[in-house]
């Protein structure tokens, strides 16, 4: 993944997810058309195999169209991105459905891979062999509920056997027509790729993309306030004034391509395009603005002409249709170009000072641009990793640096002349104009500061998003068990989670575990645990899930990637309990009134897969209580730094395990609150109360 500045106006809408697979072709029916995979489409440099554009399609919305015996040959042959081209010509009342047939090699077989979403402009619900697997968003027939949404999040994906697989996708975009019309695709493209390669392409993508977000839009930030500075310590010297604008607007502009790539959201990826189109008008008039004042004693007209012109361009811009409006903003660029390089050439005519630098400058910059948009358009290839990257930044710094210079030039100048009046400034204080600069870099390393301490705080409510999304929306209940959960989250957002799964036999498996570090790295690992929980915890043993779960964490070859666990499962009138490094689970006897603690010690998920795990098995009666829970309620610490510890949660379960877990539940929460007083919770906690009632 590539991130793009000025010269990538209109950039793809673009989410990486990963969804699950263990199912086989157990159907045994005959396919009339399908598209076969093996492990020698992954031998590429993005470890991808690509998916064909081409699926069966039928609009309207029908549940039984996601069975894979389902009969869809009467279906139309639609490209599933759902272009400009394609759109009109289909039956699309906003919502339809896509399906696909792969046959899958046996060299596929158990390899650790993934799905990815390189589009999604709508909502989707993805089936594979007729069980949903993963929801995206909110799909409803009913425009006003349908909720688009697009996200980064690695699921896995496993064939468990060789044959033929049906993927089905219940598809919906009511806003199909703004996309159409902006001459954007209104559909989705998937691919399979490998998943360790994605999983480490997602983070560094994330992390390369926020460093160069803030370390470039802030250089030019730095630019803007120290000309604003500037022109405020002598605002006859205007020219500092628009080369702040011309910073300040590219900045903002840069920044907001990033945007593009952190979106969740096809519909605000289009408004942040619409914000760019305008701005990127801004940004040339700056800059004529700019180019004008080093070389013209005043402004001439024409510049109020390409006002009036750029001005009526951007909106017939904004007013678009199809692909027209592109050429009209390469007229507009164009017709920049053009009369920056006049400027130019009557500068270097009279021979103006600075004309030869701002020259060197701007062909060093157009020449970098222009390499950078060839090697990403694929007309070139790239000298190395990263080079049009590299290219690109050095030719626009190059570019800020010698408009600088060129000011500089100005200035110095204007301080010569005004040397004579500058003696009254030597009658200041040595020690007040000190003062005066540290608070002025202190300004601006404030300002700074601020905005890093804004994207931590959107980073950490991200995450929260994140965290919450994994935990399951309904708590199982029946006769035989009563469920209540409880999560609290911390300022500094960890990696708690629940969740469960019922067996065809009437078992229900139940789990809590506790992922290392916070923030997105947290979200990954649950969402891997997630995954493979969902897809065996019905049919595995729960040692054999146990290592399986620990050999897929450390598969992906992450450091520091490690989740302490505890798995439950409950059959009847016993459970079975294996923990890897959680804390005990703490039990109620309803004869005795007596409460015990529950260890089963293991390695976390991730260190060891082949560890004995123990497994502790025992018999449960009408009116017991069972209570799980992460290390983070047991260590809330008190104004004295002392932790609250497993003890007295013990004694609030003996004190009322005769009554309902929410009742305990509510008493354990109670007693944290008192506990920490006015403090900030530091770690997040998840609490699981489990009645028994037969």
């Amino acid at each position: 993944m590539r991130f793009g500045h000025l010269k990538y106006l209109i950039l793809h809408i673009v989410a990486l997810s990963f969804v699950p697979l263990a199912y086989g072709n157990e159907f045994g029916m005959q396919f009339d058309q399908y598209h076969y995979i093996d492990d020698d489409d992954l031998v590429n440099e993005h470890r991808s195999i690509f998916l064909p554009d081409l699926w069966k399609f039928q609009a309207g919305d029908d549940y039984d169209w996601a069975a894979p015996e389902f009969d869809d040959s009467s279906w139309e042959m639609v490209s599933t991105l759902l272009g400009p081209n394609q759109l009109p010509l289909i039956d699309w009342n906003g919502i339809g459905w896509f399906r696909l047939k792969l046959d899958v090699d046996e060299s596929l077989v158990g390899v650790p891979l993934a799905m990815d979403i390189a589009v999604q402009n709508g909502a989707s619900e993805i089936y594979i062999n007729g069980k949903l697997m993963y929801t995206y968003g909110v799909v409803s027939a009913d425009s006003s509920e349908e909720i688009a949404y697009q996200d980064r999040i690695p699921r896995s994906l496993v064939f468990n056997q060789s044959g033929i697989h049906v993927i089905s996708v219940r598809f919906s975009n009511h806003q199909a027509h703004q996309f159409v019309k902006a001459g954007y695709n209104a559909g989705f493209r998937y691919l399979i790729v490998d998943l360790d390669h994605q999983i480490s392409g997602v983070l560094k993508n994330m992390r390369t993309g926020t460093i160069h977000q803030f370390l470039f839009s802030g250089v030019l930030f730095v630019f803007t306030i120290i000309h604003i500075l500037l022109f405020l310590f002598y605002p006859k010297l205007k020219q500092n004034l628009y080369f702040a604008l011309f910073t300040v607007s590219f900045g903002i502009l840069n920044y907001l391509n990033y945007e593009v790539y952190f979106s969740n959201s096809g519909l605000t990826v289009l408004a942040i395009i619409e914000m760019q189109l305008l701005l990127v008008i801004l940004t040339m008039l700056f800059f004529l603005l700019f180019s004008y004042s080093l070389y013209y004693n005043k402004i001439p007209g024409q510049y109020w002409g390409f006002t009036i012109v750029f001005m009526v361009l951007g909106i017939v811009i904004s007013s678009r249709e199809g692909i027209w409006y592109e050429r009209i903003l390469v007229f507009v660029v164009l017709l920049f170009i053009l009369e920056i390089l006049r400027i130019l050439v009557v500068a270097a005519t009279k021979k103006r000072k600075g004309a030869l630098v701002f020259s060197v400058g701007l062909i060093l910059f157009m020449t970098s641009e222009i390499y950078a948009a060839s090697v990403n358009l694929e007309y070139i290839d790239s000298v190395f990793q990263g080079s049009s990257d590299l290219a690109s930044i050095t030719g626009i710094i190059v570019l800020l640096i010698t408009m600088s210079v060129s000011l500089s030039r100005s200035f110095a100048e204007t301080n010569l002349r005004l040397e004579s009046k500058l003696k009254e400034v030597q009658e200041l204080s040595q020690n007040a104009i000190d003062q005066e600069r540290q608070n002025k870099k202190r300004e601006i390393e404030r300002l700074l500061l601020q905005a890093d301490n804004e994207r931590k705080t959107n980073e950490l409510e991200e995450a929260r998003k994140l965290q919450l999304s994994m935990l399951p929306t309904n708590i199982p209940g029946n006769g035989r068990v009563q469920i209540s959960a409880r999560i609290r989250t911390a300022s500094e957002v960890g990696g708690d989670y629940y969740d469960f799964v019922e067996s065809g036999n009437g078992d229900l498996t139940v789990v809590i575990g506790d992922a290392t570090g916070h923030g997105v790295k947290a979200g990954i690992i649950v969402a891997t645990v997630k995954s493979y929980f969902k897809t065996f915890a019905g049919n595995l043993g729960l040692i054999e899930l146990l290592r399986l779960m620990s050999e897929g964490l450390k598969n992906m070859n992450l450091r520091m990637i490690y989740m302490t666990i505890t798995l439950l499962r409950i059959s009847k009138d016993e459970i079975r309990i294996v923990g890897a490094g959680m804390p005990p689970c703490i039990y109620y006897d309803s004869e005795t009134g007596e409460v015990v603690q529950i260890l089963s010690k293991g390695m976390p998920l991730g260190s060891k897969p082949d560890y004995p795990y123990q497994e502790i098995s025992k018999k449960v009666k009408r009116g017991d209580m069972l209570v799980m829970f992460s290390d983070g309620i047991m260590e809330a610490f008190d104004a004295n730094r002392t932790q609250l510890g497993i003890d007295a949660l013990s004694e609030v379960l003996k004190a009322h395990g005769t009554l309902g877990p929410d009742v305990v539940l509510d008493h354990m929460e109670n007693l944290v609150s008192k506990w920490i007083g006015n403090q900030d919770l530091e770690d997040d906690y998840t609490v699981l109360a489990l009645k028994f009632y037969e």
